[in-house]
């Protein structure tokens, strides 16, 4: 929820802040004029954290949080891990995190400031298979919030489906496609799915799944990135 984020992004900026003044200490002369040490340079070399913490700060204090967790993607070493796929639940296909389909669009924060995470999820599907990706963070956003849902996809325009817990009870909703975007030379293709509202009730939380089949007679593969669920304007 957006009490949670205000308050993990603001301490992390303060602890930026501290980081940064004590590096400058360490690297102050006499003269106040500034020695080049491993310390100030390490400073400079993490600057770029700070700047997305600020940015996602801002966001939320304005409304525009993208709520999936690890949106661009990000692979954990299998069999250490019950979520191989940082942040999302993979249920069947073969699942890969790849650089070589790699779709960030410019807007992406976490992928452009964060190694290695700008990547892509590729599902491998044998003919009539079916795959579900599932966000494993719930949302919690007070009742009548309306939301969107949008991404980029390679080779399939996958269900949209909107699992709310109700007060305990579960409600699913299921998205219509309401925009497609031109399709890219490299078939990557931006769809945008009609937007939603929470419904009414006490506690309100959500997880989005997405759902791709094979419907041919051989072997595909579908690609996921730069997820995005955020409010509707």
């Amino acid at each position: 929820n957006d009490k949670l984020l205000l308050d993990i992004y603001s301490k992390a900026e303060k602890i930026c802040e501290l980081h940064h003044k004590q590096s400058l200490a360490g690297g102050m002369r006499k003269d106040h004029s500034i020695t080049y040490n491993p310390r100030l340079e390490r400073t400079l070399w993490h600057m770029p954290y700070q700047f997305m913490i600020q940015h996602l700060l801002k966001g939320v204090q304005l409304g525009f949080t993208n709520y999936f967790v690890n949106n661009a993607f990000e692979l954990r070493n299998p069999p250490e891990f019950k979520r191989p796929v940082y942040g999302w639940h993979v249920s069947g296909g073969k699942a890969e995190v790849t650089l070589a389909e790699c779709h960030d669009d410019i807007h992406d924060i976490t992928a452009m400031y964060h190694g290695r995470q700008a990547q892509s999820l590729g599902l491998t599907l044998a003919p009539g298979e079916t795959a579900t990706v599932t966000s494993a963070v719930k949302v919690s956003l007070a009742s009548g919030t309306r939301m969107l849902i949008s991404g980029f996809f390679k080779n399939a325009i996958p269900e949209v489906a909107v699992n709310f817990d109700v007060d305990g009870k579960a409600v699913v909703q299921k998205l219509a496609v309401g925009a497609m975007g031109l399709k890219e030379n490299s078939n990557w293709q931006q769809i945008t799915y009609t937007p939603f509202v929470f419904p009414q009730g006490k506690k309100v939380a959500a997880t989005v799944t997405f759902t791709v089949k094979n419907d041919t007679k051989a072997e595909q593969k579908v690609f996921l990135d730069d997820l995005k669920f955020i409010r509707a304007k």
